[in-house]
């Protein structure tokens, strides 16, 4: 056997570790570890092996840098200098660079299968060596920086796990989502606004017609007018079909109150201390510009559907 040959088989063994380094590091231990408990077997076989992390690493590179060095020096000697200086540069790309963006595949599994045994018995005998290297590897890599720097970022992470294959539902995806953008928003962005707030009179007699005209307007709270300035909230949800009386005898009179450019995490403050349903809302010259309802707050934050279809925000 020449130099060539013995060069080509080397590289050759160099690209079988990087295949079986894909498969065993395809996914993070601890969710091998958790198809294992299932009792996958093939993250079992896996699992067996993968959970000996920086020893696993380290072993795979040292033989992938063996092979891959032992292959370049043999092509060197038996090529011309600019043949051997291209065929190198290639396998280089080849072995480090295209073949590890690769996804993997039935092929690295099945290697990777085949080889678990040998390397499971390897790795337990030689693990001890690496012990002091894998805490310090670990001290490195957690110091890492994750690359999210801006709440865009996280936004951006986010959305797209929605596209990968995981366990997570969309649902909780879109509250995590919708949390984050919720403090970029403010009052008026969600508010419903003055001319479609729903408004009795302090002296208006309760009965089916203003109940009704109520619940016509899919509104939970409306507000309680005496000479054009707010007096009380009246809830519907206070009212049943027997309520009798005014409905100055059913309004709360305690109102809260919060400016249009709040932040929602302002507002959601506010209603959380004052423990108001609802606030009303004004400019900075204290006009009155809509109200803010703790549903329209939650609807924000989670996606429910819980606003007045007369909301033409």
């Amino acid at each position: 056997m020449n130099k060539l040959d013995l060069g080509i088989i080397f590289i050759l063994l160099s690209i079988l570790g990087i295949m079986v380094k894909t498969a065993y590091f395809q996914l993070p231990v601890y969710e091998l570890k958790r198809r294992a408990d299932s009792r996958e077997k093939t993250a079992a076989a896996l699992y067996k092996v993968s959970m000996y992390g920086f020893t696993l690493s380290a072993t795979l590179w040292l033989y992938i840098g063996f092979s891959s060095a032992a292959g370049f020096i043999l092509l060197a000697k038996a090529l011309p200098f600019w043949l051997s200086l291209l065929a190198i540069a290639a396998i280089v790309y080849l072995v480090f660079s295209f073949i590890p963006s690769l996804p993997n595949n039935k092929v690295n599994t099945l290697l990777a299968l085949a080889l678990s045994p040998v390397l499971a018995k390897l790795l337990y005998y030689i693990h001890p060596v690496f012990q002091a290297g894998q805490s310090k590897y670990e001290k490195l890599v957690s110091t890492r920086h994750s690359g999210i720097y801006e709440k865009e970022d996280l936004l951006k992470f986010l959305k797209g796990i929605k596209k990968q294959d995981n366990r997570i539902d969309d649902s909780d995806i879109n509250v995590a989502i919708r949390s984050i953008e919720f403090s970029n928003k403010k009052v008026m962005d969600i508010m419903l606004p003055k001319k479609s707030v729903k408004t009795v009179r302090s002296k208006s007699v309760v009965g089916p017609v203003l109940i009704n005209d109520i619940h016509e307007s899919g509104q939970s709270y409306v507000l309680v007018k005496e000479k054009d300035e707010v007096i009380g909230i009246l809830a519907f949800a206070d009212l049943g079909i027997k309520s009798t009386g005014l409905v100055e005898d059913h309004m709360e009179t305690k109102v809260g109150f919060i400016e249009e450019d709040k932040s929602l995490t302002q507002a959601l403050a506010s209603l959380y201390e004052s423990k108001y349903p609802v606030l009303i809302v004004n400019n900075a010259n204290g006009e009155f510009k809509g109200v803010l309802t703790i549903e329209r707050v939650i609807d924000e934050l989670l996606g429910h559907t819980t606003r007045p279809k007369d909301d033409s925000n």
